[in-house]
């Protein structure tokens, strides 16, 4: 095959293809957003040793490393199959075939926008991280890369959703060969919108969420770094003045402050909440979910329906008051949270609790919550949990009293009771059922957590005993699946009567045997 080269971006060649040329500026841009930012902030802030400044001259190989990088990196689309060669003294060559690319996803930030490039990230089934990631590409290529990838599948894929910024695209000449095919295969599968989350859920999901603690907590390790403190608070004129006021006006500043400050945390959380999932939505085309948000960074995902392997739903207890929920799912190859990704950690961030059955029926027609028989666990394992907790508060008590003599030993009136009172309501919580289709597992305490996964989809199931589990007659049964990790809730259920345990062990482990593995 010929070599011939697109240096423009415009379009896809029969031979070997680069990056868009814009891909240095954006890989510089993100060096000096590594090295060069912080290195300015000690230069002007910091009073100690500035050592950290000689970070920045790092930006010089990090740029030299994006230009060689633009040089040595090629990608070809050929007939069946994406191949991407990498590397200077290593060379690097993959073959990603059309078959095994779930989707092609695009991440664009307002400078992508402006050059009309983005991000593109290609998702097979194969690990928890892309199969290969361009940065960057022009939205022609991608257009025309999603067509080719998808066009063998007898449909053509539904990519687009209303604000796809590809869309505006026209698509690429058909050959001959591709019009006879699609003459042969049935239409489009139509685009049926299941859930858009509302400006009004976000700021809930903000105040839920509250973001802006942790936007607090930098805030604080900057002024530590930088001695901001010591400028601030411990100058000759700050202390003059504070000297010379009285106490009344004292404790108002403190007041105001307190009154001034949390409305601008939450309101934090809720301003980068609203950044974040701007404009969320979910439409479902054909088996595929297209999932799209950001207000500034527009990301896009999909989660192909065949994929899911675990769905779980989790209530925070301001969720539950509010009557809202938050759905993850967990997919083949998605051993753990990407960065950037919407559908890992954030499948559905917020949504009213009444409307998550519709949600379910779509991902699986035979899921639904009210008809689960939930089972409690024996009231043995309250008491065990209980020991666990009283034993726990001794040792604390014993640690507080050698540091805090002599008053450390009343610790244990407070922090004995708060343990009793958190293992009781930790064992009212767990309970399991299993259905015709798969095995369910309820637990947690501040936060609820409601996880479901299908016969299909389960690796491994195990069933352990601890010396006190056998004291007890108990058992712990353990579900493991191929997307283990990012929905945050595994589906290890504790304190099961032994020979419950032992039969439901030999039923999951027929029904997985019995069952194909789905990917």
């Amino acid at each position: 095959m010929s070599m011939e080269f697109d240096d423009s971006g415009e379009g896809l060649v029969s031979g070997a293809n680069r990056l868009h040329p814009m891909s240095v500026l954006f890989g510089v841009i993100r060096s000096a957003r590594m090295f060069l930012l912080p290195g300015l902030l000690v230069l002007f802030f910091s009073r100690g040793d500035k050592w950290q400044m000689w970070a920045m001259l790092l930006l010089i190989p990090a740029a030299c490393f994006e230009i060689l990088r633009y040089f040595t990196l090629r990608y070809r689309v050929d007939h069946d199959e994406i191949v991407v060669r990498e590397g200077i003294f290593f060379k690097n060559e993959r073959h990603i075939p059309f078959h095994r690319i779930q989707n092609i996803d695009l991440v664009q930030n307002p400078l992508h926008r402006l050059f009309r490039v983005a991000e593109v990230n290609l998702e097979t089934a194969s690990g928890s991280k892309p199969e290969a990631v361009f940065k960057v590409l022009s939205l022609r290529i991608v257009k025309e890369m999603r067509a080719r990838v998808f066009r063998d599948r007898g449909v053509e894929k539904a990519f687009e959703s209303s604000d796809d910024p590809i869309e505006d695209f026209p698509p690429p000449a058909p050959t001959l060969e591709e019009d006879v095919a699609r003459s042969t295969v049935p239409p489009q599968p139509a685009k049926i919108p299941l859930l858009e989350v509302k400006t009004s859920d976000l700021v809930r999901l903000g105040l839920i969420n509250n973001k802006g603690w942790a936007m607090l907590l930098a805030m604080m390790a900057v002024i530590w770094e930088f001695n901001l403190d010591d400028r601030l608070w411990k100058s000759s004129e700050w202390e003059t003045y504070w000297n010379s006021i009285s106490m009344n006006l004292a404790v108002l500043f403190v007041v105001g402050i307190v009154m001034v400050g949390i409305p601008l945390l939450y309101g934090g959380s809720i301003v980068w909440t609203i950044f974040r999932f701007h404009g969320f939505k979910i439409i479902k085309s054909g088996e595929d979910l297209r999932l799209s948000c950001g207000l500034l960074t527009r990301r896009s995902a999909a989660v192909p329906l065949h994929r899911i392997q675990l769905v779980s739903l989790h209530e925070t207890f301001l969720m539950r008051r509010l009557r809202q929920v938050s759905v993850r799912v967990e997919t083949a190859g998605g051993g753990e949270e990407e960065k950037g990704s919407i559908s890992r950690r954030w499948f559905v961030p917020l949504m009213p609790r009444f409307e998550v059955g519709r949600l379910l029926e779509s991902l699986r027609p035979e899921l639904d919550l009210d008809q689960v028989p939930w089972q409690s666990l024996p009231e043995e394992a309250e008491w065990r949990l209980k020991k666990k907790g009283i034993l726990l508060s001794l040792v604390f008590t014993g640690l507080v009293s050698l540091l805090v003599r002599p008053w450390g030993g009343f610790s244990l009136l407070v922090f004995m009771p708060l343990m009793v009172w958190y293992c009781g309501r930790y064992y009212r919580s767990i309970s399991f059922a299993r259905t015709d289709y798969g095995i369910f597992y309820r637990s947690g305490v501040f936060t609820l957590k409601t996880s479901v996964t299908f016969f299909s989809k389960m690796q491994v199931v195990g069933m352990s005993q601890s010396p006190f589990d056998r004291r007890y007659s108990m058992a712990s049964l353990k579900v493991d699946t191929a997307g283990s990790g990012p929905a945050g809730h595994k589906i290890h259920i504790p304190y099961i009567p032994e020979t419950l345990a032992r039969s439901l062990f030999n039923d999951l482990s027929k029904k997985t045997q019995e069952s194909a593995f789905q990917w």
